[in-house]
């Protein structure tokens, strides 16, 4: 008995830190959010809740946000030009996005900030150089909030974000009852052959 006790408590701590460092990436395209241009993201896509201004822009919409949907022709956009932000009820992972300014003319940086229970876990500053789709890595694990702040004016405040990958974090709870589940099956498994 204490050998199988003592199994569940490696298995479970086993299974605690691998869905942290390997849960699956998810990436969110927005094409699946709305067949119109300025959508505001429901709360719950993929998962999260998005603040109300929040919005779906396609492609080249009005001149603007031009080469902004890396897939498909929908992407992120912080609608009117003020800190966006995404919460989680629980924890996640965020890995990384591309993003574009509105207008390519006009390009701001963008102040991305990660907490965990309000508590700041760290900044990182995208720097908009360009037209194009710009990939930039994260690695703010562990976090239930982020917050997009534009650091531009005008049309520099604006901008589009697409690919957002992210992975949600498995409650410690499941975890636990799932080896819990898994150490009476072999309980009673063993139980029976003997």
């Amino acid at each position: 008995m204490k050998k199988l006790v003592t199994i569940c408590i490696v298995m479970t701590m086993i299974l605690a830190v691998s869905s942290v460092v390997n849960a699956a990436p998810t990436v969110l395209n927005f094409d699946d959010v709305t067949t119109a241009s300025w959508a505001v993201i429901p709360d719950g896509y993929g998962g999260l809740d998005w603040t109300a201004n929040s919005e779906v822009v396609i492609e080249g919409y009005a001149g603007y946000y031009v080469q902004s949907a890396v897939s498909g022709n929908y992407a992120f956009d912080n609608g009117d030009g003020v800190a966006a932000a995404t919460f989680s009820s629980g924890t996640f992972n965020f890995y990384g996005a591309y993003f574009t300014p509105a207008d390519g003319a006009n390009r701001g940086d963008i102040v991305v900030e990660a907490f965990l229970n309000d508590v700041s876990q760290g900044t990182q500053t995208v720097e908009l150089t360009g037209e194009a789709p710009l990939w930039v890595d994260f690695t703010f694990t562990g976090i239930d909030e982020l917050v997009f702040t534009p650091q531009g004016t005008g049309n520099a405040a604006y901008f589009a974000m697409d690919n957002f990958t992210y992975s949600i974090i498995p409650a410690p709870g499941a975890i636990l009852l799932g080896s819990l589940g898994v150490g009476l099956v072999g309980w009673l498994r063993r139980r029976r052959t003997l």
